[in-house]
């Protein structure tokens, strides 16, 4: 299991805005591993995000709409998603 921190307002708040947008877009989407790296012009906002199998949209799309849409929140949030497929 990777380290995440844990209790950081900064990353609290930003996951909150992620969790926003991966539900507005379907409730089915989740995410885990989920860290921030904090730079002076860029936070890299990184975690897996899961996806149902047979999801309606291809993984680069998906992870394109989710990384703009977190952009537009805020122009320093740089998203590294890697999507996986539930298993179940």
């Amino acid at each position: 299991m990777d380290p995440v921190v844990v209790d950081d307002q900064k990353a609290d708040e930003v996951k909150k805005v992620v969790l926003d947008i991966i539900k507005n877009i379907d409730s089915s989407l989740t995410i885990h591993d989920f860290r921030i790296t904090d730079g002076v012009s860029r936070i890299n906002v990184i975690f897996d995000l899961v996806t149902p199998f047979g999801f309606r949209y291809k993984d680069g799309e998906l992870a394109l709409m989710i990384k703009n849409a977190i952009a537009e929140k805020d122009g320093r949030l740089n998203a590294v998603i890697t999507v996986e497929r539930s298993m179940c």
